[in-house]
């Protein structure tokens, strides 16, 4: 998954990271067809608003979503990741950002 934003002067993408209160998710052994989804929570702690541009997975077996675009200082929003278990064999699945 990835966030884009710039905060005041930034390097890489660590400011982004810390933002989040967890940055990695094991779904375990799911069955196909399950509805499976994690949200991973994320709270601007900047004074700057942060607008997320977009997300990505880097593989077919999740579809990140956006719940809120842009944070406002100290405002709390989700990058919802669903395992696609229609198209993925049971298996354990670990998602990190």
């Amino acid at each position: 998954l990835m966030l884009v934003g710039c905060p005041g002067i930034a390097r890489g993408q660590d400011w982004a990271r810390q933002m989040f209160s967890t940055t990695s998710h094991d779904f375990g052994t799911v069955p196909r067809g399950a509805k499976t989804e994690f949200e991973f929570v994320l709270t601007n702690k900047y004074e700057e608003d942060v607008h997320i541009a977009s997300v990505r997975s880097s593989c077919g077996c999740t579809s990140p979503r956006i719940a809120k675009d842009t944070l406002k200082t100290y405002e709390t929003g989700e990058i919802i990741a669903e395992f696609n278990t229609d198209s993925i064999l049971s298996r354990n699945i670990i998602m990190t950002i």
